[in-house]
């Protein structure tokens, strides 16, 4: 079976990444505060989002989710697949700024972008003043989005009579939102608490009730979650996660390992186990996966100059120890020529032994500058024999 349009944008995504990503592997207790992408939308928990933007300019987060359908009546299960896929990055610029945007859906994808303001970073030395942020989610998307974000279907759908009340316009195109984070950090550990409000995704049902979820909901709009995070070795953390989104209270678990992200989530805990009947999408347990690439702008052009640059060194490299190789190859033809004038007594015969013996001078002059040229291009490297 072939995979879907979306996987394999996935998978270009990763493989575009992958050798940029590998330039952020960093020591795991530098990284303790670093938030991994969300299933849907940027950097933070699970499906709330946090008060943190990465303090170094330029750094990019890619990932691909899959969300666990199973045989609901209304799931995407397109050429037989069970997971509904979302493809998100975000940038982070300036120290301040997020952006980025997100593809839903496995079949008919819809895109959606987002975008945090970090208002105020917390400070050491000011002891519970928490992280602010503002954002805002599925910019551009349609306006009957619901919070599954599966790009094809709706939790409506199933309700032929909500249809014609008009019901199930979740209006959460754009959707706003508030948050507070503090961070407490130790050696090897940090804990993140995080609380806030947003509008639209969060709260806005489109009038269909428990249809649309039966239970979960704390305050509607306000959601609120933590993450304890643990150095595992130099480069690698992991972190568990518990969050009520506004709708469902979830946990999880990722591992980031160097630049590579990896994590398992259970959502809707509060619901049932299984698949009720008719009631797709909302009110069941489900299943999620992520896998994220994390990278650097900087870094990336930075790398790219340093493989340009190798590979002019090694191209110097080759062209010096051919042209040792060839001046070897003419002071050998001059030593003979000098021997030969050598045995000669007449005056011409001397005066060509002199002039002989200023070109092999010459030569060896030329070939040492070559070598030590060819040491500083390729240091340690065997210092060639010059004759």
């Amino acid at each position: 079976m072939r995979p879907s349009p979306c996987l394999r944008r996935a998978l270009a995504i990763a493989v575009l990444l992958a050798p940029a990503a590998s330039l952020r592997a960093q020591d795991a207790t530098q990284s303790l505060t670093a938030y991994t992408p969300t299933l849907t939308f940027g950097t933070g928990l699970i499906n709330a989002p946090v008060a943190w933007v990465s303090p170094q300019h330029g750094d990019i987060w890619a990932a691909v989710s899959a969300r666990g359908l199973n045989q609901g009546s209304l799931t995407p299960r397109p050429n037989g697949s069970i997971w509904d896929l979302t493809l998100t990055a975000d940038a982070h610029l300036f120290g301040r700024l997020s952006i980025g945007g997100s593809i839903y859906g496995t079949n008919n994808q819809q895109v959606g972008a987002h975008a945090a303001l970090l208002l105020y970073r917390q400070q050491a030395d000011v002891k519970w003043l928490p992280s602010l942020a503002v954002g805002v989610r599925n910019v551009g998307a349609s306006a009957w989005q619901d919070r599954y974000v599966t790009g094809t279907k709706r939790a409506v759908d199933v309700l032929p009579a909500a249809q014609r009340a008009a019901k199930g316009v979740i209006d959460g195109s754009p959707s706003v939102y508030g948050v507070a984070t503090r961070e407490f950090t130790w050696e090897r550990a940090s804990l993140g608490l995080t609380v806030g409000y947003g509008t639209g995704l969060f709260k806005n049902n489109g009038g269909m009730d428990t249809v649309y979820n039966r239970r979960g909901t704390l305050t509607p709009g306000l959601f609120a979650g933590s993450r304890l995070a643990f150095a595992l070795s130099k480069t690698s953390v992991m972190s568990f996660i518990v969050e009520n989104d506004g709708w469902d209270w979830n946990a999880g678990a990722v591992v980031t390992a160097g630049p590579l992200t990896v994590g398992l989530m259970m959502t809707e805990l509060e619901e049932t186990k299984g698949i009720p009947d008719n009631e797709p999408l909302a009110n069941w347990t489900k299943t999620n996966f992520i896998i994220g690439y994390a990278g650097s702008i900087p870094e990336i052009i930075r790398g790219s100059r340093q493989r340009a640059e190798a590979v002019e060194l090694e191209l110097e490299a080759r062209r010096l120890r051919r042209e040792v190789q060839q001046r070897d190859v003419r002071m050998a033809e001059l030593n003979a020529q000098i021997a030969k004038a050598r045995t000669r007594a007449d005056a011409e015969a001397k005066a060509q032994q002199a002039a002989l013996e200023k070109a092999l001078e010459q030569e060896r002059e030329a070939a040492k500058k070559a070598a030590d040229r060819l040491q500083q291009v390729k240091p340690g490297t065997k210092p060639p024999e010059i004759f």
